[in-house]
């Protein structure tokens, strides 16, 4: 080979390699781009809700036009709003994450009034702990479970043990946030004090949208409750609950308009659906019908067991050694008014490891826990949620923005899914899940 030729080849070895990487370096596909997440919970959103024409929500219809979106999300058990919020975060069951219900059982004490307020009940790392490990800013407004949580700006979810108190509870808010920034917030929002349901959701929005624009987090997670008290009033459907669609839809629709969408994904979810309720049946006075409790006639004074739960769930603790007759007791007197799910159920689904078993209403029945009478009776209630999983039980979720596949119906998903996908669409680690990333974004 002469010099010339030699040189001749490394020219042509060394474009030769140059195209190879070129090319090799053109098929790699690019890492994605983490983006920013901003979740909406709609406390008893109906999947028929954005699906059905008959209702009243131009936001969230036109949110589906544009992105992904579930025909049923799957609660888990018990459908109540607490379990449910803290899974939407963790992406585990209730028995993982410790959320058991929406109020604490104490063994030794009974059912309280005590609500899982506080963000240290939860056994495992929530999305905003993963998204803080991860040098993010994160927004926390009126979500369950949320009080104490270690996030950049916060106003956790919290009322009064009495119940819907508004008064009270505004001064429980102001308790649990940052004096500055509630000084901030309060500024900035159109509502100076809360004394409705729709005051407190309007707050929430005035809140999320000053952080939104003042301060772009990386996370952002609020929560609407006006829906769900509606549909607890009046039924899931029924002309007030429709209404207070339309009233959410109108807050949802402020918040999209202030969410730059080149970077961010835009969640709105549910955490259970609504079935409709007539009648009640006091669980409790079935448990006195068997002598494993007594009243005064005003309160329970003693048990053997007892029931705790809220107007559509009850799980039934007592003796382990007596459950067996417990059970069969239950079951014998349930005449169609409820079911009783076993412990191997509620292993199955995760739910309640310390209860005897727990009980479900039958269609068209409520819970009450008074012990006083086992005949069913008018409810005050036409709404109620806490059972097993069911078509009417389900949630809806709609997902849109940067990268997110359009017009993509995902079928039947879990609430279990949701953390995962937030990771994911974040770039975020997170610990493993009993959910999976949905598969949302374009290729």
């Amino acid at each position: 080979m002469t010099g010339k030729e030699g040189i001749g080849l490394c020219i042509l070895l060394t474009f030769f390699f140059s195209a190879c990487s070129t090319t090799s370096s053109q098929m790699q596909p690019r890492k994605a781009e983490p983006r920013k997440v901003v979740m909406i919970s709609v406390d008893g959103l109906l999947p028929e809700f954005y699906l059905d024409d008959s209702f009243n929500a131009p936001t969230l219809k036109s949110l589906v036009k544009g992105g992904a979106y579930a025909s049923a999300a799957i609660p888990v058990y018990p459908s109540m709003t607490f379990p449910n919020h803290a899974s939407i975060v963790t992406g585990v069951r209730s028995a993982k994450h410790g959320i058991l219900s929406n109020t604490i059982f104490v063994p030794k004490k009974g059912p309280t009034r005590d609500w899982y307020w506080d963000s240290k009940h939860l056994k495992v790392p929530a999305i905003w702990d993963a998204a803080r490990a991860a040098g993010k800013k994160v927004a926390v407004f009126a979500w369950p479970v949320s009080v104490g949580a270690k996030v950049d700006w916060l106003v956790p979810e919290v009322f009064s043990a009495k119940g819907i108190d508004h008064v009270q509870n505004w001064k429980l808010m102001l308790r649990h946030t940052d004096p500055r920034l509630m000084a901030e917030l309060i500024s900035a929002s159109r509502v100076k004090t809360i004394r409705s349901n729709l005051d407190y959701d309007r707050w929430t929005a005035d809140a999320s949208l000053h952080v939104l624009k003042a301060y772009h987090p990386d996370l952002l997670l609020l929560h609407f409750r006006t829906l769900d008290d509606e549909q607890h009033h009046t039924g899931r459907a029924s002309k007030s609950a429709k209404a207070a669609l339309t009233r959410i839809d109108a807050l949802i629709g402020e918040l999209v308009a202030a969410i730059d969408f080149k970077d961010t994904v835009l969640i709105i979810t549910g955490d259970h659906g609504f079935e409709n309720a007539e009648r009640t049946i006091d669980v409790n006075a079935v448990l006195a019908k068997g002598g494993w409790l007594t009243t005064d006639g005003r309160k329970i004074r003693e048990w053997q067991a007892i029931a705790h739960g809220n107007s559509g769930q009850a799980a039934i603790y007592g003796d382990p050694k007596q459950a067996n007759a417990i059970v069969a007791h239950l079951q014998e007197h349930a005449e169609g008014h409820y079911r009783v799910i076993t412990a191997a159920q509620l292993k199955e689904h995760g739910a309640f490891p310390d209860a005897i078993c727990a009980i479900d209403p039958a269609e068209g029945y409520s819970l009450g826990f008074l012990g006083l009478s086992a005949e069913p009776k008018p409810g005050q209630l036409r709404g109620q949620h806490g059972a097993l999983a069911s078509p009417m039980l389900s949630t809806g979720l709609v997902v849109y923005g940067a990268g997110i596949v359009p017009k993509k119906n995902l079928g039947q998903v879990h609430i279990l899914d949701i953390a995962p996908t937030i990771a994911e669409q974040m770039r975020i680690s997170f610990p493993a899940t009993d959910g999976h990333s949905l598969p949302i974004s374009v290729q």
